[in-house]
C-alpha cells in the first residue's frame, strides 16, 4: 500500500521530469529556424531592355522572420562586373535593410544575367540569393580586332573570321562590306544557321610589298543585340625566306679549310600558306664573290629548311687576317617565275 506522502512524492517527480522534457523541447525548436527565417524581397528583378552599356542597378531587401538577431557575413556577386551595397549587416527579430546591387555594363550586349550570395550566421538556413537580368541592345557593338596572320607576298588568301551571336540564334548578317589596303574582298552566307557564330569569309591576294596590312568591314546585322558593329582585320606580309644577315666561320689555320653550314628556312613550310616547296638542288642560285670561300648546296633537312655548305679556305701568305665575302642568294619567291635575292656576309679570319 502506498502512502499519501510518498504517492505526492511520485507526482512531484513526474511533473518535474515533464516540465524539463518541455523545456528540453522547447529550446531545441528555438535554436532551428522557423521557416523563410531571412527573406530577400524580391529574390529577381529585372533590369528591362537598355540601350547603354553604362551603369543599371537593381535593389532588394533583407528581412528577419525569426525570433533572434541575424548577422550577414559575406556577400559574394557572380561577376567582377557587379557590385552589392547593405545597409546593415545586424538585423534584430523583425529588422528588415535595403540591398542594392549594381552591374557595369560596359563592353556587354545581349542577354544578361547576375546573381549575388548572402551567406547569414544562421546555422540551419541556406546561401540567400539575389538575381538581377535584362537585355543590352546596341545600334553600335563598336570596333572588333581580327588578326588574319603572316603571309607571304602575293599569295591567295582564304580566312574566315567568327563572331559570336551572344544568345541570339535567329540573328543574321545582311552586309559585310571591306575597305582594305589590300586587294581582299569580305563575303558571307546569308542562309547560315550556326546559332552561335556568324561567318565571314576573307578571300583575295596579300600585297607585294612586305610589311603589315589593314582592313575594316562594317557589319550590319538583323535580329541581333546590335545593328551594326565595325570589324578590324589586321595582317603582317613577310619574306618566304628567313636567311641570316651575316654569319662567322671563325680562324682559319695556314695550309687548311673550315666548313659551316648556313640555314635556309621557309617561314611558311608548316602553314598552309606555303607558296614554295625547298629543294636543296632546285631554284637556290648562289654567288660567293671571293675565291676563298666555296659552296655546296646540300639536301634539305626538316621543317623545310635548306642547307648551303659554306668553305673557307685559307688563301696562303698572300691574305692574313678578318676578311669578309657577300654570299648573294637567289631563292624561289612566291611569285611565279620571279626570284627573291638576300645577301649575308661571311666573316673569317685567316691565321
Amino acid at each position: 500500500m502506498v502512502r499519501p506522502a510518498n504517492g505526492l512524492l511520485i507526482l512531484l517527480v513526474a511533473c518535474a521530469a515533464a516540465a524539463s522534457g518541455y523545456y528540453a523541447l522547447t529550446t531545441k525548436l528555438r535554436q532551428r529556424p522557423l521557416p523563410d527565417a531571412v527573406l530577400v524581397v524580391p529574390s529577381r528583378a529585372s533590369f528591362g531592355t537598355v540601350h547603354t552599356r553604362g551603369e543599371v542597378q537593381g535593389e532588394f531587401e533583407l528581412f528577419n522572420n525569426s525570433p533572434r538577431t541575424v548577422t550577414v557575413l559575406d556577400v559574394t556577386a557572380s561577376c567582377g562586373c557587379a557590385a552589392v551595397e547593405l545597409t546593415t549587416k545586424q538585423l534584430p527579430p523583425g529588422a528588415r535593410c535595403r540591398g542594392r546591387m549594381k552591374i557595369n555594363l560596359k563592353g556587354r550586349y545581349g542577354d544578361q544575367r547576375y546573381q549575388c550570395r548572402i551567406v547569414t550566421d544562421e546555422p540551419f538556413l541556406e546561401p540567400l540569393t539575389f538575381t538581377l537580368s535584362g537585355e543590352v541592345l546596341d545600334k553600335e557593338l563598336g570596333e572588333i580586332p581580327f588578326d588574319l596572320g603572316q603571309f607571304p607576298p602575293d599569295v591567295t588568301i582564304r580566312e574566315e573570321i567568327r563572331l559570336a551571336k551572344n544568345g541570339y540564334p535567329m540573328a543574321r548578317l545582311i552586309a559585310a562590306n571591306l575597305t582594305c589596303d589590300a586587294p581582299l574582298v569580305a563575303s558571307f552566307d546569308a542562309d547560315n544557321t550556326d546559332p552561335e557564330h556568324f561567318h565571314i569569309q576573307i578571300t583575295g591576294r596579300t600585297p607585294s610589298k612586305k610589311g603589315p596590312f589593314q582592313g575594316t568591314i562594317n557589319v550590319s546585322v538583323r535580329n541581333g543585340p546590335w545593328e551594326t558593329a565595325r570589324l578590324t582585320v589586321r595582317g603582317n606580309v613577310q619574306s618566304v625566306w628567313e636567311v641570316p644577315a651575316d654569319l662567322y666561320l671563325g680562324f682559319v689555320p695556314p695550309g687548311q679549310s673550315v666548313t659551316k653550314e648556313l640555314i635556309i628556312k621557309n617561314r611558311f613550310a608548316a602553314s598552309r600558306n606555303n607558296p614554295v616547296a625547298v629543294k636543296a638542288s632546285a631554284g637556290i642560285e648562289i654567288e660567293t664573290g671571293r675565291p676563298w670561300l666555296a659552296c655546296d648546296k646540300q639536301a634539305a633537312v626538316g621543317g623545310g629548311a635548306a642547307v648551303v655548305l659554306l668553305k673557307a679556305t685559307h688563301p696562303g701568305n698572300a691574305q692574313r687576317g678578318n676578311s669578309e665575302a657577300v654570299l648573294t642568294l637567289r631563292l624561289p619567291s612566291s611569285k611565279a617565275e620571279s626570284t627573291e635575292i638576300r645577301d649575308v656576309s661571311i666573316h673569317a679570319v685567316f691565321e
